[in-house]
């Protein structure tokens, strides 16, 4: 009986995951990517604590970018303010924003070509690391 109302509840639980708001949209496209880790597997060799929230925070989209800023009035715009034109998300800042081009080429080299993909630095447990030195590098992100 009571493996019956565990399988209840997790299909619950999968159906309202799956069809929830654009808030979780981010971290549902992160965790349905092949090979993708989550909690122990993806945090098990984060050993300082404010690197393991900045990795929550991103793969939320729950951090300080001027696209999460915005929603909640403490930016006037959710624009980079790099002069691209774009809503400085997190996909632009991990990959697009020129700001950091330096960073980006660092990354690229360490996580090859086919890693510079949101999915990838945020839910590959060897491409996290290189992601954080990324995060510390660019000094975008103040805890």
């Amino acid at each position: 009986m009571s493996m019956v109302i565990k399988q209840l509840i997790y299909q619950d639980w999968k159906t309202s995951w799956e069809t929830q708001n654009h808030d979780t949209r981010q971290l549902r496209c992160i965790t349905k990517k092949i090979n993708t880790s989550s909690g122990i597997k993806l945090y098990k060799n984060i050993t300082n604590p404010r690197q393991a929230a900045q990795l929550a925070r991103l793969r939320t989209g729950h951090c300080a970018l001027n696209q999460y800023l915005y929603r909640f009035g403490h930016e006037e715009s959710p624009m980079c303010d790099c002069d691209s034109g774009a809503i400085e998300s997190v996909q632009h800042y991990l990959l697009y924003c020129p700001k950091y081009e330096r960073q980006h080429a660092k990354l690229m080299k360490k996580v090859g070509i086919g890693g510079m993909w949101v999915e990838k630095l945020l839910g590959y447990p060897e491409m996290v690391e290189h992601t954080l030195e990324y995060v510390r590098e660019t000094k975008r992100l103040k805890f």
